[in-house]
């Protein structure tokens, strides 16, 4: 897993400039509207209470979580593809 992150973040600045991209864009979806979700998800509950969590309140509430840290993964991802980038233009 090391060896593959340091491809992706040493090894070719084109590989690691379209990688970046793509890590950008999932980072740009996977977190699209994410607070908007959790507010309704939280007013769902709050609302019907018990039957709020009964009908899929708390699976969506776990769903929500989860697409918080794929965002994260991959606003991490693309932090470093930037940093691998910026180290390699300042060594030359």
């Amino acid at each position: 897993m090391q060896a593959a992150l340091l491809y992706v973040f040493r090894k070719n600045a084109i590989i690691t400039f379209a990688f970046m991209g793509i890590f950008g864009g999932m980072f740009a979806v996977s977190s699209y509207n994410l607070l908007e979700l959790f507010r309704a998800n939280f007013n769902y509950i709050t609302s019907y209470g018990v039957m709020g969590l009964i009908e899929g309140g708390i699976r969506q509430f776990l769903e929500l979580v989860f697409y918080g840290y794929v965002s994260i993964a991959c606003y991490i991802l693309f932090k470093g593809c930037l940093y691998g980038l910026l180290d390699r233009i300042s060594r030359h």
